[in-house]
């Protein structure tokens, strides 16, 4: 793999109609729904988000039903009732 300082400009520029699909069909509500990332909407305080947000990265590995399932479990023991 080269070096990010090695990719041309043309060569981003190729990129960008993926990355574009990527961002598209990733940012949006349905998406969002069925994501880890869901977990910090259930929160107004920001420390909470941020909290919420870094267990669920913290188990990010393998497949969205997994993580979400690890991090629903794990915020349960905590009294976060949203999913009750």
């Amino acid at each position: 793999m080269s070096n990010l300082k090695e990719i041309s400009t043309q060569q981003l520029q190729n990129l960008k109609p993926f990355l574009d699909e990527v961002t598209e069909r990733n940012e949006c509500a349905e998406f969002i729904a069925h994501d880890p990332i869901s977990f910090t909407y259930a929160f107004y305080r920001k420390e909470d988000r941020i909290l919420a947000g870094f267990f669920a990265a913290l188990m990010a590995w393998g497949r969205r039903d997994v993580i979400l399932r690890k991090t629903e479990g794990l915020l349960k023991r905590m009294n976060y009732l949203l999913f009750e």
